[in-house]
């Protein structure tokens, strides 16, 4: 079985929408079980901070999409990347201490947030190359977001998860 493909948090903010149709695009191109999203793939009853430590220790590439509101996402009255327990600050920062291939997929006309915005685990995020998606090229930008994935694939060892589909 071929490693997995891409993960990528979203939050419930700030390019949601975007993180789905782009989930359901990926799925098709790599497999269903090639792509992991937390909203849809953690059953009920399943314990969360499991599941998420499971599918980041199995994690190649870490999709990180960005909408407008993504910096700015609060709860209880905090910015929620400001929270260390925050899971989508917790699968950043341990995907980029753990050196994998994080990419900022930046939706809505998002921009990559600077530095001095990010709490200091997610500062090495602002230095990351962005792929950037929008309506009017969606397949054309999706596809060429999975290019990028598959070569990071190929350039770490690992079979394409293409492969495992022929013959």
């Amino acid at each position: 079985r071929a490693p997995r493909a891409a993960r990528g948090p979203a939050g419930r903010e700030g390019g949601a929408g975007f993180s789905g149709r782009l989930a359901d695009d990926l799925s098709r191109r790599f497999g269903a079980n090639e792509v992991f999203r937390d909203i849809e793939d953690i059953a009920s009853g399943d314990d969360f901070v499991e599941r998420l430590d499971k599918a980041l220790r199995d994690c190649r590439v870490l999709l990180v999409v960005i909408g407008k509101t993504w910096l700015t996402a609060s709860a209880n009255g905090q910015r929620r990347l400001d929270d260390p327990n925050d899971f989508v600050r917790l699968e950043i920062s341990h995907a980029l201490a753990a050196g994998v291939r994080v990419i900022p997929v930046l939706v809505e006309g998002a921009r990559v947030p600077p530095e001095r915005d990010l709490p200091d685990p997610l500062k090495p995020l602002a230095r990351r190359q962005a792929q950037e998606l929008s309506e009017s090229r969606w397949d054309y930008d999706v596809d060429r977001l999975a290019r990028v994935v598959e070569q990071e694939l190929a350039a770490q060892g690992a079979p394409s998860p293409l492969d495992s589909k022929s013959t």
